[in-house]
């Protein structure tokens, strides 16, 4: 369980970029057209979600890199939650593979961790219903001491967490 002082510059390092810090954090403007797209390799954007992701949330609509603290607080989100839904994840290296269902109306869902270990720097396949998207995840490092850092941290790794275009507070 991350200590009081590891949640509080979380917290921060959202204020500072912008990110939401609502329940969940996540909050979408319009739904995803997709198509069927199987294929690995880099991930591409491939939808029209615009969404607000804060650190250790993942948009399963749409391929891309995302980065994560801590395992134990990683998420996977979607746009259009009225109905359950089916969805496999799959270790690209291991071939470890997960089967979920996922409840109607929950935007949000916990990754198994205990079911899929989180690996750094791992690709993921994400399949649900007809589209496949491959994700690769990061873990941030606890030791960057300055909000500066985390954002140098998070464009090198080309992270997918929305931020607003002005430059950091520290």
């Amino acid at each position: 369980m991350p200590s009081f002082s590891h949640i509080y510059l979380q917290y921060r390092l959202m204020m500072c970029l912008g990110l939401s810090v609502l329940t969940g954090g996540v909050q979408a403007t319009e739904s995803s057209t997709s198509t069927t797209n199987e294929r690995f390799g880099p991930p591409v954007r491939s939808s029209s979600v615009s969404s607000t992701l804060g650190l250790g949330q993942i948009d399963v609509q749409q391929g891309g890199y995302f980065c994560y603290q801590y395992p134990e607080n990683t998420q996977l989100w979607r746009a259009q939650a009225t109905r359950a839904e089916r969805l496999s994840v799959t270790n690209t290296s291991t071939h470890q593979k997960i089967k979920l269902l996922w409840p109607a109306e929950q935007h949000l869902l916990t990754w198994p961790i205990e079911l899929l270990p989180i690996q750094d720097g791992t690709n993921y396949l994400i399949k649900r219903q007809e589209r496949a998207d491959i994700i690769v995840l990061y873990q941030m490092p606890e030791n960057l001491d300055n909000m500066a850092a985390q954002k140098k941290w998070l464009e090198q790794h080309h992270c997918r967490i929305d931020w607003p275009q002005a430059s950091t507070h520290e």
